[in-house]
């Protein structure tokens, strides 16, 4: 066995790995990983205005919607006086991540709720703000959790590459 031959496998086995690690399958996995991070800093009350930016907390709600809140069926995820998006807790909990056949990863909320709005509606509704409402945007990627986006890639990755025995 020569060399070429010998680097010629190597060559085959990362071309193989690579193919792997821009599978659908994978981009699904990192995906929903990905959607996971924005849930979840959603409910700890921080949002991102914009993606790779910094994420901040949600402005303070009115004492007039803390009293509402206060007197209505809350997700027991939430509390009266917390601005974290979750009231119902129907719009988050409908975050899907999707990956279309172009690579990328797609974070959106989904579905239709009780109260006969679209999920997608009442994120738009928050993201936009309104009179006595400051806007609530969280639908994206903070600079930070990007990075860790690329270590939950690169083990994947790296995983693979161990499968191979490369």
């Amino acid at each position: 066995m020569s060399a070429t031959n010998d680097l010629t496998k190597i060559i085959n086995k990362l071309q193989k790995t690579v193919k792997q690690a821009v599978s659908r399958a994978a981009l699904k996995e990192v995906g929903i990983f990905a959607r996971d991070i924005v849930v979840k800093r959603t409910r700890l009350g921080y949002g991102v205005e914009s993606n790779f930016g910094s994420k901040a907390a949600f402005a303070g709600l009115s004492d007039k919607y803390k009293k509402r809140r206060a007197s209505s069926d809350l997700s027991p995820l939430t509390r009266p006086n917390k601005s974290n998006l979750t009231n119902t807790g129907q719009m988050l909990a409908s975050m899907k991540s999707f990956t279309p056949r172009d690579g990328t990863i797609e974070i959106r909320p989904t579905g239709k709720r009780d109260d006969g709005y679209t999920n997608e509606d009442i994120a738009e509704f928050n993201a936009i703000g309104g009179k006595n409402r400051p806007p609530r945007v969280f639908n994206f990627v903070s600079n930070n959790e990007y990075f860790q986006i690329i270590r939950f890639y690169r083990r994947t990755f790296t995983d693979l590459l161990k499968k191979v025995k490369l």
